[in-house]
């Protein structure tokens, strides 16, 4: 995904997000769903699993919903927009709530609803990269008896194939663990800054007492 169609919290680069829809191309920061009713347990299902995959990834991911995978699965997806009822079913707190009752620590995103393209109207979902430690299931989820989420499993966009799933390979854990030790540096230094205006601060106050200590 390009960063640059979503810069900050709330807003939508609709060029680019028009460009990715129309290319039609799933990416590893870019997942496809058909039309689908947030009220149905199938669609929080890949959901929660596809924004746990792109939580762990660097600079995050969306999922578009409205766009028609093709028959053969080897050309590219169709925008065929969403129906008013699916539309309308997808809310910032309820996808928010169903998606963090199942990761640790929680995962920020935000629900975007946009019209107009084409005629047409479709759901973004914007997930943004974990803040500081990777984002682990601490829920188990199962649909129709079939389990979609293992509680203590990490999940991924894998690059041996475009999808949401659990880390299997040395690759997808690498690069993980790669996010995760930036994040830990970059704390680090930054406490380390800190820590040496603190001391900045007190040695000019010191030095200042010793000189109204000369006068």
């Amino acid at each position: 995904m390009d960063e640059r169609a979503f810069p900050k919290r709330g807003s939508v680069d609709r060029q680019e997000l028009e460009r990715i829809i129309r290319d039609g191309r799933e990416t590893l920061g870019v997942e496809f769903k058909r039309s689908m009713n947030w009220q149905d347990d199938a669609t929080k299902a890949k959901v929660v699993k596809a924004a746990l995959a792109m939580s762990n990834k660097r600079d995050g991911g969306i999922i578009i919903f409205g766009l028609t995978p093709p028959d053969d699965n080897t050309g590219p997806h169709k925008f065929d927009g969403m129906t008013p009822a699916d539309y309308q079913s997808f809310n910032q707190d309820d996808v928010m709530a169903k998606v963090n009752a199942h990761a640790s620590p929680s995962i920020d995103l935000t629900v975007h609803h946009e019209s107009g393209i084409d005629g047409k109207q479709c759901v973004v979902i914007e997930v943004r990269e974990f803040a500081d430690y990777p984002v682990i299931c601490s829920r188990e989820l199962v649909v129709e008896r079939k389990t979609v989420l293992s509680k203590g499993r990490v999940y991924c966009r894998s690059r041996r194939m475009i999808e949401s799933t659990e880390v299997i390979s040395v690759e997808d854990m690498r690069e993980i663990i790669e996010l995760g030790v930036d994040k830990g540096l970059r704390r680090y230094l930054k406490q380390r800054a800190l820590e040496d205006q603190v001391g900045r601060t007190v040695d000019d106050d010191e030095k200042f007492r010793r000189q109204r200590g000369d006068l």
